[in-house]
């Protein structure tokens, strides 16, 4: 009960910090691809889920851009249903995609499934230390849990500079990120 109030209080204050810093950075989308690491940027063919932006989050869609110029395969997340893991499609930019039950663009039932090796996760807040702060209905939690059981998965939160924070609640069943990518910097978290 303890936890689930300090994430309470916590996304409340992550969200206006977002918005305050989605005003002050219009281009921080076109940034990523700047500060995306060498080391994490995918081979040919392999496949990247990334996100379709949703109010103030930062922009994804040209980090995906560059990978899709790349001949990197991209998928979307679906939204399956409540207390369930996300099921990612492929997506080719330019493809028509419908509002999903929380009104996200996400690629329709009927694209073909895919099982992507690196996971672009948007977020309300992180630390230092990996963990994130979401909406609060744990999808990518379940998610990542699910891609990490199948086999080996790399999370990159992608967040604004401005929503890195000192510490964020988290409980055994959040899953960690293995890198955050901001406008400014990447940042490896350590094992």
């Amino acid at each position: 009960m303890f936890l689930s109030w300090r994430k309470k209080r916590a996304r409340k204050a992550a969200q206006a910090r977002r918005i305050m810093a989605h005003r002050t950075h219009p281009d921080a989308g076109r940034a990523l691809v700047r500060h995306f690491p060498d080391e994490l940027w995918p081979a040919i063919g392999t496949v990247v889920a990334g996100y379709r932006a949703f109010g103030p989050e930062i922009d994804a869609g040209p980090l995906m851009e560059s990978f899709h110029l790349e001949q990197v395969r991209l998928a979307l997340p679906r939204v399956v249903g409540r207390g369930q893991p996300l099921a990612f499609h492929h997506f080719t930019p330019g493809d028509s995609l419908i509002k999903g039950p929380f009104g996200v663009e996400e690629p329709g039932e009927t694209a073909d499934r895919a099982t992507p090796k690196l996971v672009l996760v948007p977020l309300l807040a992180a630390d230092l230390r990996g963990h994130r702060l979401g909406y609060g209905a744990g999808y990518y939690d379940m998610t990542l849990a699910a891609l990490r059981k199948a086999g080996p998965v790399t999370a990159v939160g992608l967040c604004y500079d401005e929503q890195i924070v000192r510490s964020v609640p988290a409980g055994k069943l959040d899953q960690p990120v293995d890198w955050i990518v901001t406008e400014r910097r990447a940042i490896r978290i350590p094992k």
